[in-house]
């Protein structure tokens, strides 16, 4: 943020800023507090616990789970930074957080967040979203729109791996 926004208003120019891209979608709910009032510190608690939900209850409910702390801080400006408060809501969706607890206590769930990061490193992953095709030959980021996604894809459904491509 003290990078990134610094010239542009801090905290409160990124809140105004996705305030403001959110506009032309109404079925999504952004509370007006994020990034002016709520503030966490890091969304790397949010990450390992998802992890650590993955570990103990399957990827299913960890992408569940991950929707879960996305719509708390969008929708309701909870502070996903805060443990306690990701363990709640672990609990309130019927996970358990004595397992979850566990598997960040004993080093798995760091250890798969960061293979998970060594992946994107060793893909150049710059940020989100991104969409690698063609065994990393080929990579799409940030706001790219649908038929730039699609013409890729059909592409390389049409060609071989062996060929070039044309996107």
């Amino acid at each position: 943020m003290t990078s990134q926004w610094k010239d542009r208003g801090y905290y409160a120019g990124f809140s105004e800023h996705v305030a403001e891209s959110v506009q032309a979608f109404p079925e999504i709910s952004v509370h007006k507090d994020i990034w002016s009032k709520t503030k966490p510190n890091t969304s790397a608690n949010a990450h390992l616990t998802i992890k650590a939900v993955e570990l103990a209850h399957g990827a299913d409910l960890s992408y569940r789970f991950a929707n879960r702390v996305r719509h708390a801080f969008f929708s309701e400006a909870v502070d996903i930074s805060d443990q306690d408060i990701l363990l709640s809501l672990a609990e309130n969706h019927s996970l358990d957080a004595q397992k979850i607890n566990q598997a960040i206590h004993d080093g798995n769930a760091i250890a798969l967040l960061m293979s998970d990061y060594q992946q994107a490193k060793k893909l150049a992953i710059k940020g989100s979203p991104s969409y690698v095709l063609n065994n990393g030959r080929q990579t799409l980021y940030g706001n790219v729109g649908y038929r730039v996604l699609r013409a890729n894809i059909e592409e390389l459904l049409r060609n071989p791996s062996h060929e070039a491509s044309w996107c």
